[in-house]
């Protein structure tokens, strides 16, 4: 009973957090640390067909499929390092958020729907053991010379 009572209020937690980000991310996913579970709450990014990757995939392989698919080639493994639960755990230890940047490969734009995306990582609650990772399409802002990148 108690454990359920503790899954519940941790799942109204994770709700919360949800629905305080703003409405322009693309994609927002909860990683569990423990388990490297990625466990999708929206999706307006990735391609119907890709969806189901990420409903209850483990988080790297997810995001190596993510990046070999959409990614240029010569761009994968820099993405992949930056993105990896170990670096991203690292950096947020120093920081309250952590970004990552990519640019979508020519020839799948038009099905990712966007050309430039930005991944933002944050830790959800105290234990460190949740991740919240939002993804935004920063198309616009790069190509009117508001890069972040």
């Amino acid at each position: 009973m108690t454990e359920c009572l503790r899954a519940r209020r941790k799942a109204e937690k994770d709700m919360e957090l949800m629905a305080r980000l703003n409405e322009a991310y693309r994609s927002i996913s909860v990683i569990d640390v423990r388990t490297e579970q990625m466990h999708l709450y929206r999706n307006l990014t990735l391609p119907d067909s890709m969806t189901w990757l990420v409903e209850d995939a483990v988080y790297e392989e997810n995001l190596e499929h993510f990046a070999r698919e959409f990614l240029a080639r010569e761009d994968v493994d820099a993405f992949l390092e930056k993105t990896c639960l170990l670096t991203v755990r690292k950096e947020l230890k120093h920081k309250k958020a952590y970004s990552v940047f990519c640019l979508i490969r020519p020839d799948r734009q038009a099905e990712a729907g966007l050309k430039y995306e930005k991944f933002s990582f944050s830790f959800s609650g105290k234990d460190n053991q949740t991740v919240v990772l939002a993804t935004r399409d920063i198309t616009e802002m790069v190509e009117w010379g508001q890069s972040m990148l």
